[in-house]
């Protein structure tokens, strides 16, 4: 009898995403939804600008009427990862800053306050490129990934701990190149994933790191082959536990494939690998009661920024194609359902400029 993933329910009808919006972003890197009281936003890292260079504004857009409307600029500077998250009813979001001339930058923290974001607390970082927030027994932490230190990638990407109303550095981790990161529970068990992209011998035929809490701190737990990996994303199906990775770059060619693995009850170990151009991030979502992922694809070897990127759904014992959609360069994804309406939002970076649109889908 094989791995039944997902059992078809009642739905009717075939949906699709279906092009929404197109907002102006600048090179952006990441994107994100979130929902604070019963308003939507939607917030771009822009991480380059044709002219502003990497004082790109980051932009936070706003559901009105339909549309997302622009709500608020926030400086930063080569902005790469955006973390949203609560603590104690009150919402926060992390930007982290990879790049302005040098990797050594601050990150910022910024704490919602009247209808917009203020600036709460900057932690400084080494090309940061993704964060994780994530709680255990109570214990809030935000785990940074750490690119390059302007001397090597060889560096350490460090967690921190909300400690009397801030963020304390609470443990190093060794990382190669770390581009994201990210944080899942099985069994009452915390891991945590970070995607390598680079090693200073290895080159893009590095090893991804998979982290397990033990005894109050992270023991490295598992070491996962990735080629030039950007992304690591822990999700569930039916109770099954995944994890999957954007293999971005092999060295030579962007057409590759990133593998999804699966916890056996001891590690992870492969269960399949799905083709991809350049890609960067990749996005597990429900939708309809479905299972589904997006891909961001960056660069095709033949496509080049007009690669498309994907969407898979979860279909009997694997993940098949079901939708590709049009993207330029796409660096982030990310999806939300709110008040029963579907979206799906990738982050553009390049079509013969950098500034460019980004697009909003809907689940039609």
């Amino acid at each position: 009898m094989g791995l039944l993933l997902f059992t078809a329910g009642c739905n009717q009808g075939l949906h699709f995403f279906e092009k929404f919006q197109e907002i102006p972003t600048k090179a952006t890197a990441d994107v994100k939804f979130f929902s604070i009281s019963d308003d939507l936003f939607l917030v771009f890292a822009n991480y380059y600008g044709d002219k502003s260079k990497y004082k790109a504004m980051s932009v936070v857009y706003k559901m009105e009427n339909d549309r997302f409307i622009l709500n608020q600029t926030l400086s930063t500077h080569g902005a790469y990862g955006i973390e949203h998250f609560k603590i104690d009813d009150v919402h926060y979001m992390a930007i982290a800053n990879r790049y302005d001339g040098g990797y050594k930058k601050k990150s910022v923290i910024y704490k919602w306050g009247k209808e917009k974001f203020e600036e709460f607390q900057s932690i400084s970082t080494n090309g940061a490129s993704g964060l994780k927030f994530f709680t255990i027994e109570g214990e809030h932490f935000l785990a940074v990934s750490e690119y390059h230190d302007g001397s090597t990638y060889s560096i350490d990407s460090f967690v921190y701990k909300w400690k009397q109303g801030k963020f304390v550095k609470f443990q190093n981790t060794p990382t190669d190149g770390a581009t994201a990161c990210d944080s899942t529970v099985i069994a009452n068990e915390t891991f945590l994933v970070y995607a390598n992209n680079y090693h200073s011998q290895k080159k893009y035929n590095t090893e991804s790191s998979v982290y397990k809490w033990s005894g109050g701190h992270f023991l490295k737990f598992q070491s996962i082959q990735t080629e030039g990996a950007y992304s690591a994303k822990f999700f569930r199906i039916n109770g099954h536990v995944f994890l999957a990775f954007a293999n971005h770059y092999t060295g030579s060619k962007y057409n590759t494939n990133s593998p999804i693995y699966k916890w056996d009850g001891v590690k992870f170990t492969l269960f399949q690998e799905i083709p991809t151009q350049g890609a960067i991030d990749i996005h597990p979502f429900e939708m309809n009661g479905e299972m589904f992922f997006a891909i961001a694809n960056y660069h095709g070897d033949s496509a080049g920024y007009s690669a498309r990127s994907a969407v898979y759904k979860a279909s009997g014992a694997q993940f098949t194609l079901y939708q590709d959609l049009q993207t330029y360069g796409a660096r982030g994804v990310h999806a939300i359902v709110h008040k029963g309406q579907r979206y799906l939002a990738f982050a553009n970076c390049y079509k013969n400029s950098y500034n460019i649109d980004s697009f909003v889908y809907k689940f039609m």
